[in-house]
């Protein structure tokens, strides 16, 4: 199914990004590769990662006062439908939620709490949603080290997401 589509996953390495785990070689040779792929064991970080969603999802509730859903479908975009979101969730169906896990050493790459500052690949990650959605801001809540929740917000920044499409 993931090589029918550009999601958010693809676009850091797509655009080369340096804290991208991809490429854009590896992106592409994911969508052509013809071949039916063993299912990859994930890594200790993505297991966790994915174990960890939920734990991140209600902590953010708790702490924002929000009430949250889940998409269990795919977003494609309105104009490119090989465009693609597959969101954590949605607050009070307003905006979007990403929820994410770092190990304490990366620490360093999450700037202070609240603001924009976070790893470029996550940036470009929710402006790709924002922009599929079709919605004005997403937060972002992440676990540091497993011990420092932190929550930060994307602002709609149309004319970066209209880049990224291009």
């Amino acid at each position: 199914e993931r090589k029918k589509y550009i999601g958010g996953s693809d676009i850091g390495g797509i655009l080369a990004l340096q804290d991208s785990y991809k490429t854009p070689l590896n992106v592409y040779l994911s969508k052509i590769n013809e071949e039916e792929k063993v299912e990859e064991e994930l890594s200790e970080p993505a297991y966790w990662g994915n174990r960890l969603e939920d734990i991140v999802a209600e902590e953010y509730s708790i702490r924002t006062k929000t009430t949250l859903s889940q998409e269990n479908r795919l977003l494609n975009h309105k104009e490119y439908p090989f465009l693609a979101a597959n969101v954590d969730r949605w607050v009070n169906d307003e905006y979007l939620l990403e929820c994410k896990t770092a190990g304490f050493m990366m620490n360093k790459n999450w700037g202070e709490e609240e603001s924009e500052d976070i790893p470029p690949s996550y940036y470009a990650q929710v402006a790709w949603y924002s922009a599929i959605a079709n919605v004005k801001k997403v937060d972002i809540a992440v676990l540091i080290g497993g011990q420092k929740f932190k929550i930060y917000t994307y602002n709609k920044d149309t004319q970066f997401e209209n880049n990224l499409i291009k």
